[in-house]
């Protein structure tokens, strides 16, 4: 069962994916109530699989916040829950430097694809929304490196990384070890001049080859 506690200020986006998933067998939104005081405490005591996180409840200084949050639950992966068109949107380039998000969903996102959005994360996965993705390549245009001397390898892993997959899916689908897919990720960020693997399949998804 992949636990996920929600931390978002309004009941009815609460009450709408607990019903959503409810239909899962897999999934569960757990019943506590988070707060922005209350939510490292539980993360700490329930150590769920994964984090719904409004960019309502984020303080303003997302980068530490999130820091301090992931240094006691180094465990749980975290899904930004936007709101398209808020003014918190204009922070979300600070949080995908952070290393500690690992998905952006929208509230517009369609029901059927919520479970499969989650699950892709709490399995090692990525997932953006498209009408976030879309924004996020107008508003932030990740810098392009000139012509990265990626290798055949470092692009196929990538390109895998960029659907969404986790490192076990492209090991095993490229019969490769899980730790020859984490070195060519780590090498891909080096020459990309990125810190994390978000901002990596942003560039794939702007620059693909």
């Amino acid at each position: 069962m992949i636990r996920v506690p929600l931390a978002d200020p309004r009941p009815l986006v609460w009450a709408g994916l607990h019903a959503l998933l409810s239909t899962t067998t897999d999934l569960a939104i757990l019943a506590d109530t988070c707060t922005e005081d209350t939510l490292p405490r539980l993360c700490a005591q329930l150590t769920p699989e994964l984090l719904l996180l409004s960019l309502l409840y984020v303080p303003g200084e997302a980068a530490r916040w999130l820091a301090d949050l992931h240094e006691c639950c180094p465990q749980t992966r975290t899904i930004l829950l936007v709101e398209e068109g808020s003014q918190a949107m204009v922070d979300i380039k600070t949080f995908l430097t952070t290393g500690h998000v690992h998905g952006l969903i929208s509230l517009t996102e369609p029901a059927d694809a919520w479970p499969t959005a989650l699950r892709t994360v709490a399995r090692g996965g990525a997932w953006i929304s498209e009408p976030l993705l879309n924004w996020l390549l107008r508003q932030t245009r990740i810098p392009d490196p000139a012509q990265p001397a990626l290798t055949g390898r470092e692009q196929r892993v990538l390109r895998l990384a960029a659907l969404g997959w986790a490192n076990k899916k492209i090991a095993s689908h490229l019969g490769i070890a899980e730790r020859t897919v984490e070195f060519h990720l780590s090498n891909t960020r080096q020459k990309l001049k990125f810190a994390t693997r978000l901002e990596a399949i942003l560039w794939f998804k702007e620059h693909g080859f």
